[in-house]
């Protein structure tokens, strides 16, 4: 039965042979131009009938005429395209032409409206298009130096740079994919959308209708996106839902932020400024200025005047209470830590270091607890003392106003001398002012007006400015004068803040308590009330709390230095000569 069988099949297969001769040759090609080149390659070798040169040459020009556009396939068997191009016509015309198509489609210019395309699909098909190219023309050169061997002489051998340049070339060059806008799809196989035109335009190419149905012929595996039909609508309400959750979810965090900020007490911490409970301070009083000469013996022979009521108070670091504002304005990734002291301590005793900023408020050497502790001047930041000058005659024509009050004309029609603050106007503007009807004594009065304003605002920008630059230079200097800068808060005020770290059973904190003696003097019987501050625990007197103690500069004696370089660093470590005598050699870190 099995001979029979085969020979059942063969008559078969030749049957089907038969009935495909018999078929006419146009319909041979229409049928086999569905295909590409890759495919009838495989066609022609499945069967002696296909592998025609007769019919694959009639099939490639019915390719160049009828399916591709004739501007795109115009010199496709030149030898630029196909080197070898004396040989008789092959399916490698057709993807040499199959490529020149790509190529000339993918370089013209993009219109107002047709089919996106993938720019990266885009770039990787062209380069993959070159390297086919050099691919075909170092066969080629190859087969002529195989020919025309006895004729050519000798080439130079090539160096390795050039070798190394040439394998470096397209060397990430690979096919492109079947779908040329699987990048642009979203999962619902429309157009992805972008964040915004930019990117966009960095993703997306547009084709024109013809170009996009030949590339369609060439990869028939691409999705239309046509840009008349926009991005995916479905995505759109997707990232739109899921950008109202994210802002619901942040303002749930916002609000669970802030939520300490409900209590009055925590309030005040949160919008305090100048670093000390203003309804703790006692009302003010007449002082004294301590750097005038006068007054240097009486400030030392005077009682302490803290400037705190008495009660219990806590000093906790300023840049844990930055942090933790910064968190409940801001956020962050996680919470601070509970408020604690534990930078104030000493590395070599364990003990409290109190701020030296911090221990001259207590005792009344400042009068703000965030101000420096160097002798500096305490003038006023600008003072401004320019009285206006007696009115010239001249100048009697300047300052004028209209019906409502205000000066009329603008900043730019007056002008200053060198050597007065006098601000004149246009001849013809005073001209004009005079035929107005405005008298003499009018345009000198608003003229004096004028001044005193333009005098206030320009006081009033260097004041503004001078206090930025204060602000900031007293910061740095607080920072350079102590180790670590303080705030000072109640005892309530710490209660309240330590409700909100309900996990944290103990932590370290540096507390102290103000008091009020009544003393009597023996000379005057007078009695004076004289602060005293007692530590919860005693603080170290033997380290230094300046940032001064923090500051070391290390020096290293390399002695050993020859062992590390050669011959080279034991001639430098021998070190150099100066007056009879050796100086070792030494680095510094």
């Amino acid at each position: 039965m099995a001979p029979v069988k085969q020979q059942g099949n063969t008559t078969s297969n030749l049957n089907g042979c038969l009935l495909l001769q018999v078929l006419p040759t146009e319909i041979h090609v229409h049928i086999l131009t569905f295909l590409r080149a890759y495919d009838l390659s495989a066609v022609q070798l499945s069967c002696k009938y296909f592998h025609d040169h007769t019919l694959t040459e009639t099939i490639v020009k019915h390719f160049a005429e009828h399916v591709y556009p004739e501007e795109l396939t115009n010199g496709y068997d030149t030898p630029m395209v196909h080197p070898d191009s004396e040989t008789k016509m092959s399916y490698q015309h057709l993807r040499n032409m199959e490529m020149l198509v790509v190529a000339r489609v993918l370089s013209r210019p993009e219109p107002v409206t047709g089919f996106y395309v993938s720019k990266s699909w885009c770039r990787t098909a062209l380069k993959w298009l070159e390297l086919q190219q050099e691919e075909l023309q170092r066969e080629a050169q190859q087969h002529n130096s195989t020919s025309n061997h006895h004729h050519s002489k000798k080439k130079k051998k090539m160096s390795k740079k050039q070798q190394r340049i040439r394998n470096r070339r397209l060397s990430d060059a690979h096919p492109p994919w079947p779908n040329v806008n699987s990048e642009l799809l979203c999962p619902h196989s429309n157009l992805k959308g972008e964040n915004n035109s930019k990117s966009a335009r960095a993703r997306r190419k547009l084709l024109d209708k013809q170009a996009w149905k030949v590339l369609k012929k060439i990869y028939p595996e691409s999705t239309a996106l046509d840009s008349a039909n926009g991005e995916c609508l479905q995505c759109a309400l997707e990232q739109e839902t899921d950008r109202k959750a994210d802002l619901d979810r942040l303002e749930a965090q916002k609000a669970e932020r802030r939520q300490p900020l409900s209590c009055p007490i925590v309030r005040g911490i949160y919008t305090r400024s100048r670093g000390v409970p203003i309804n703790c301070l006692k009302p003010t009083t007449a002082t004294t200025d301590s750097s005038s000469p006068a007054m240097a013996g009486a400030t030392l022979l005077s009682p302490i005047t803290c400037p705190l009521v008495p009660g219990l108070y806590h000093a906790i670091p300023r840049a844990w209470l930055h942090q933790w504002r910064r968190y409940l304005k801001q956020g962050g990734e996680k919470p601070p830590c509970a408020p604690d002291s534990t930078a104030l301590l000493c590395h070599a005793h364990r003990l409290p270091l109190i701020p030296p900023h911090l221990e001259a408020y207590l005792y009344g050497e400042t009068s703000n607890l965030l101000s420096t502790t160097s002798a500096t001047s305490t003038t006023s930041p600008v003072a401004v003392a320019a009285s206006p000058s007696t009115p010239s005659r001249a100048g009697t024509e300047t300052g004028l106003t209209n019906a409502v009050g205000r000066p009329i004309g603008t900043m730019a029609s007056i002008t200053s001398t060198p050597n007065s603050n006098t601000p004149t106007m246009d001849r013809a503007m005073v001209d004009s002012l005079r035929a107005a009807g405005m008298s003499p004594a009018d345009v000198a009065s608003q003229r004096m007006a004028m001044m005193t304003l333009e005098r206030q605002n320009s006081n009033n920008v260097m004041q503004q400015q001078t206090q930025e630059q204060l602000v900031l230079t007293n910061n740095e200097q607080l920072d350079r004068e102590n180790g670590v800068v303080v705030e000072i808060i109640t005892e309530e005020e710490y209660e309240a803040l330590s409700k909100w770290w309900p996990k944290i059973h103990s932590s370290f904190v540096v507390r102290f308590a103000v008091s009020e003696e009544t003393t009597r003097s023996i000379s005057t019987f007078d009695s004076f009330s004289s602060a005293s501050i007692a530590w919860s625990t005693p603080p170290c007197r033997e380290c230094d709390a300046s940032s001064r103690s923090q500051c070391c500069d290390l020096h290293v004696r390399n002695r050993a230095r020859s062992k590390m370089g050669g011959s080279n660093a034991k001639k430098k470590s021998s070190g150099t000569k100066k007056k009879g005598h050796t100086v070792p050699a030494k680095l510094e870190y």
